[in-house]
């Protein structure tokens, strides 16, 4: 999957007009890379578009951030200045369209990585 198709994915999938997926993919994805640290960010990115996968290591040398899920959905709402329901939404769609574009043992790594509460978001609850 290219950017565009990225993009388009995440836009159907949230009914977002135009810009809004923008904005939400760089909010849940900068975000996510700072919730997984160096490494598996890093793993992350190498499976998805290259202007994707910039926005997941766009920061130095980091450890995870241990966030919770509802932490992180917070740091999204804050990022996106909008409602907690609201980047639940915004995380959902993006999360569902880096599932959609990494292989299956990609994406069981990276739900591994995260703390519960994220399999949900990727709409694979069967991953925990």
């Amino acid at each position: 999957m290219d950017h565009q198709e990225f993009l388009l994915l995440v836009r159907d999938t949230a009914g977002y007009e135009d810009g809004d997926a923008d904005e939400a993919v760089a909010a849940v994805l900068g975000l996510l890379g700072e919730l997984l640290g160096t490494g598996p960010a890093a793993a992350l990115a190498d499976q998805l578009p290259e202007e994707l996968g910039d926005l997941v290591v766009s920061k130095p040398e980091r450890e995870p951030s241990g966030w919770t899920a509802e932490a992180f959905l917070g740091r999204v709402a804050e990022a996106r200045d909008s409602t907690v329901d609201e980047a639940a939404a915004d995380a959902s769609a993006v999360l569902r369209a880096v599932a959609e574009t990494v292989d299956d043992s990609e994406l069981d790594a990276l739900v591994n990585e995260l703390p519960p509460g994220f399999a949900d978001l990727f709409g694979h609850p069967e991953l925990f």
